[in-house]
Order: C-alpha cells, then structure tokens, then sequence
C-alpha cells in the first residue's frame, strides 16, 4: 500500500459489505477515473465499483485520513483462494521462502 498524507493514516479492517464497498468506490475512482483503466477484472462500470469475490474470503483494508480512504490493500493465503500468481512462484522457484510451508505463504 502506498499512501501520501500529512498526517498518519488510520489502517482498519473492512468487516462490513458497507465498508467493502467503500473501498471497491475507492478502487474505481482510482483506477478508472484517475488511471484510465477501462477493462480490469470485477469491474462493474453501471456501480462504478471494482470487486470480486475474494472482497468477502480475504482479510481488505483501507488506510484513512480524516475519514476518507487514500490507499487499500487485499491480503491472505494464496494456496486456499487463488491460484499462485507467476511472480511468486517464481520467487519460490530461486528459493525465496524456502523455510515457511506452501499453506502459510500469502499475498497482498
């Protein structure tokens, strides 16, 4: 997560469809709106929200500065919600994480 704030962000966890939601707005107004992307994965342009299903299996957070969201971040244990992403196992691959087991190895 980066974050660029004059003040210290407060980091909380999502734990209501409400606040997930929040943060999918967040996640559209960034990406789209800001960035331009038009065709990413859970995009819902009639909502303008971006989400998918692992919103509600993973661990979501949301880093706020006087209320509103200025950065979030997805996090959880790949090998039970997603299939492992290229860039992590091919770190695995030259030996990075060597110590932990496949089941305690996440992503962000």
């Amino acid at each position: 997560m980066i974050c660029i704030s004059s003040t210290k962000p407060l980091i909380s966890l999502a734990t209501s469809k409400a606040e997930i939601a929040e943060i999918q707005a967040f996640r559209y107004r960034i990406l789209v709106e800001e960035f331009g992307f038009k065709s990413i994965a859970g995009i819902d342009h009639f909502r303008r929200l971006i989400g998918d299903h692992l919103d509600e299996k993973l661990s979501v957070l949301a880093a706020s500065v006087g209320g509103r969201i200025v950065g979030t971040i997805r996090c959880g244990l790949v090998s039970e919600m997603t299939p492992r992403p290229v860039d992590l196992a091919n770190a695995l691959a030259a030996g990075y994480g060597a110590a932990y087991r496949p089941a305690q190895l996440g992503v962000c």
